[in-house]
Parts: structure tokens; C-alpha cells; sequence
């Protein structure tokens, strides 16, 4: 006797193998998994998003201004220290009242509230050279990234406008947009063709008078 082999309770036989029992086993395939990851790789596809370029263009220049003016404040003081040794003390033509450090301690993954700490006794070059020369290459590098954000969304939205006249004038033959200096651009009809000169002089007549010539 042939030995039967059940899997998953489905057995059949298999007339054309000489009584040989043949074994069916069910695919069965947990999809679940499967359309989480489709899922996951359809939120990572990049979105497009429309924004307004003149809001980032002012919020960069926003922040751009914040820095320069850390910058501006901070070179005053570096101008004061230029040339001198981190043992020198400081010169008599700096007066450093106060520094003022906002910070917040963390226990237990909790933060707690700012707390201002303020330092009023500064002896020498070397107490404050390292701080400026961070702080300052900060600024500048974060200068150097807003400029380029406002340079990228310069140009896309060059490219946007250039794109949407084109199809403006692809759709409008009859009209065209000029550029006068610096002043706005104004629509203005397209020039046609010039009216036909007539063959002689024109007078004004009445219908029982004779014509003119």
C-alpha cells in the first residue's frame, strides 16, 4: 500500500502515476506585511508642494537680518581683540559688562526652564576669543545657506513665471506683455496691420450735392 501523505487536510491521487498519492499543498501568503512596506515606499515619494516664494524670500531675509546684526555686534568686539595674545587682558578700549548665557538643564529626558547666568568678570583675551571665533563662523556658514536658499527659490520661481507667460502668450496672440525699464510690465494690444491710405481726399457732403474732387 502506497503511504499517504495529509498536509493542511488535502491529499489527492494521482491515477496516471500507478496508484503513486500525489500531495496538493495550499499557497497561503500573509499580505499584511507586503502592503505596509507599498505603503511606507508611497509616503517617502517626494510631494509636490506650492508655496508663495515671495513668503520664504521674506522669511530668509528676516532671519538674514537677525544674523547680520549678531554678526555686525560680534565683529565689533573681535575688531577690539585683533592682534592680541589669549593671556593679554582686555584692552582698555573695551568695556565687557556683562555675558549672558540662557540655558536649560535636562534630567531624566525632561527640560526645565531657561535659566539666565550672567557673567560680569571677564579677565583676559583668551576668556571670550574662543566663543567669538564660533559664534562668528556660525553666523557666517548660516549666511552663507540662507543666501543659497534664496538664490534656489529665485531661480525656480524665474522658471515658473517664465514657463506660465509662454503659455500666456500661447494663448493670447492678440496681446502681449511690455517690459518698460524698471517700471512694471503692462499689457498692451498687439500692434496689427496699419489702416489702408485712401485713393483721394475725403470731404463731408450731403446726398443732393455734387462731389468734390
Amino acid at each position: 500500500m502506497a503511504k499517504t501523505t495529509i498536509v493542511d487536510a488535502t491529499k489527492t491521487e494521482n491515477p496516471a502515476a500507478g496508484g503513486t498519492m500525489g500531495v496538493t499543498v495550499p499557497l497561503k501568503m500573509d499580505a499584511s506585511a507586503l502592503a505596509k512596506a507599498i505603503q511606507a515606499a508611497a509616503s517617502q515619494q517626494p510631494q509636490t508642494v506650492r508655496v508663495n516664494p515671495s513668503e520664504l524670500i521674506k522669511d530668509a531675509a528676516a532671519r538674514m537680518e537677525d544674523l547680520y546684526t549678531r554678526f555686525n555686534a560680534l565683529r565689533q568686539i573681535g575688531t577690539e581683540l585683533h592682534g592680541k595674545s589669549l593671556s593679554d587682558p582686555i584692552p582698555q578700549t573695551l568695556k565687557i559688562e556683562d555675558i549672558s548665557i540662557t540655558f536649560r538643564s535636562v534630567k531624566d529626558g525632561k527640560e526645565s526652564e531657561p535659566t539666565v547666568a550672567h557673567v560680569k568678570n571677564v579677565v583676559c583675551v583668551g576668556d571670550i576669543s574662543n566663543l567669538l571665533s564660533s559664534e562668528l563662523g556660525t553666523i557666517i556658514l548660516a549666511l552663507q545657506q540662507e543666501a543659497a536658499a534664496v538664490k534656489e527659490t529665485a531661480t525656480t520661481a524665474e522658471e515658473t513665471c517664465t514657463k506660465a507667460r509662454q503659455t500666456w502668450e500661447a494663448n493670447n496672440p492678440d496681446r502681449k506683455i511690455v517690459s518698460r525699464g524698471s517700471d512694471v510690465s503692462t499689457l498692451t494690444v498687439a500692434d496689427g496691420p496699419a489702416p489702408a491710405a485712401p485713393a483721394g481726399p475725403v470731404t463731408l457732403q450731403g446726398s443732393d450735392e455734387t462731389p468734390t474732387v
